[in-house]
């Protein structure tokens, strides 16, 4: 390891265990509106590195979301949640690479990290980006697995920002439907990301076969190779 990148990580882990220590008490709706607001004009700063932190350790962020959405509504609640989100994403694979991956690599066999990196070499940066959409892959875990790969940053970056966007959306969609009692916006944030994710389930299969290394017994090309 290069001493300058891991002295960086340090510094960005030490960042992040800062923030996550000084505001760990404030991972409800209401106490990361009471924090938000009471940062005064650097709200938005605190809002996005709240974000940030949080999709760097494996914590949910649901609740952030809402509480940004009720703070500056819902167009700026999730611009502000996206960007953070993006941050974060970045933050985890560069943590990962440049600090934590002797203990990333003891959760991935030698093999199966021969085959991530052959999944994203034989598929390219869309590989990874098919992932975003599959069921029960988290977005915590993609992050941390980008940092054992060749992956450069702005595809990476582009990659995570556009497959957040539904998510996001969903999320509006429901915050109005609920705050609102408009059930049919409901209808339009729970419909499309059921459709998608209706897709990410029938691929799960053939994808995950081919992320792992595994072959599908009626997909040949999911065979690993000798």
């Amino acid at each position: 390891m290069k001493p300058v990148p891991v002295l960086i990580g340090m510094l960005l882990l030490a960042a992040v265990a800062w923030v996550y220590f000084h505001y760990r008490h404030s991972l409800s709706i209401h106490h990361a509106i009471v924090v938000i607001q009471g940062a005064g004009v650097y709200g938005i700063v605190v809002a996005i590195l709240l974000m940030a932190v949080l999709c760097v350790l494996p914590v949910p962020s649901e609740f952030l979301i809402v509480a940004n959405m009720v703070i500056y509504g819902v167009g700026w609640g999730l611009f502000y949640s996206w960007i953070g989100a993006v941050i974060g994403a970045v933050w985890a694979m560069y943590l990962t690479r440049w600090v934590g991956q002797p203990y990333v690599k003891k959760l991935l066999s030698e093999e199966r990290q021969r085959q991530v990196n052959s999944w994203v070499d034989e598929r390219g940066i869309l590989g990874l980006f098919a992932l975003r959409f599959v069921p029960l892959v988290p977005f915590h875990a993609l992050n941390y697995v980008a940092g054992l790969l060749d992956v450069k940053l702005w595809p990476f970056v582009w990659t995570t920002a556009v497959g957040i966007i539904p998510f996001d959306l969903f999320m509006g969609a429901v915050f109005i439907g609920v705050s609102h009692g408009m059930a049919t916006w409901l209808l339009w944030a729970i419909v499309p990301l059921a459709a998608l994710f209706a897709v990410g389930f029938l691929y799960r299969k053939k994808w995950l076969a081919a992320f792992t290394g595994t072959a599908s017994p009626d997909d040949p090309t999911t065979a690993p190779r000798e």
